[in-house]
């Protein structure tokens, strides 16, 4: 909405208003005392007020639709509860923020005590370089290496000394088992005390 500007300059030029002015004081009119105004004044008065009124009645329709526009947004504000769904989804973010910000803090604390120990057990050892550490997961593959080997080599050597070794198969089941366990053994040995520290 815009409402035009009164232009007084313009309205005192096109309606000779100074001469207007001058002839009135010339008859002495409105008389010293007065209330009621001069035809001039009242002519000023009405054009006025004719002037914004007819603005305002334009605009009228325009802030009677705002007016309608206001109240039905609100009233369906009101029935679908926006305000409420924000407000739940609020506390649901919260509660969610809060949970894994605990999370993270307890495995935080976790690994500073972790590194802490860690670190207490380089200058217990006196470790110049850094601890190898495997995890869980590395370990039992390892140990499921270990374990493929010893069957690997123990079905190969049985089929080797089948036939050479009293007792069949079983013998040489036996005497193959006994020297898969000592070869493993021997290994993990050598790479547990010797090779370690290369």
């Amino acid at each position: 909405m815009i409402f035009k500007t009164f232009n007084s300059q313009q309205y005192i030029e096109n309606h000779s208003l100074e001469e207007k002015g001058q002839s009135d004081g010339g008859f002495n009119i409105p008389k010293a005392g007065s209330q009621d105004p001069s035809p001039t004044e009242a002519q000023i008065k009405v054009s006025f007020t004719s002037f914004y009124g007819d603005e305002l009645e334009k605009s009228r329709k325009t802030t009677d639709r705002l007016e309608e526009d206001i109240v039905k947004y609100r009233d369906l504000i009101k029935a679908n509860g926006h305000r409420g769904q924000i407000a739940k989804l609020t506390v649901s973010l919260n509660n969610i923020y809060s949970s894994l910000k605990q999370r993270i803090n307890q495995k935080h604390q976790k690994y500073k005590a972790e590194y802490n120990s860690y670190n207490q057990f380089r200058m217990v050892h006196e470790l110049a370089r850094p601890c190898d550490l495997k995890s869980n997961t590395y370990k039992a593959w390892s140990l499921f290496l270990v374990f493929v080997m010893f069957v690997v080599e123990t079905t190969f050597n049985t089929g080797l000394l089948s036939d050479a070794i009293p007792g069949g198969i079983l013998g040489a089941l036996s005497v193959a088992g006994i020297v898969s366990v000592i070869n493993i053994v021997v290994s993990f040995l050598v790479g547990r005390l010797a090779l370690t520290y290369f």
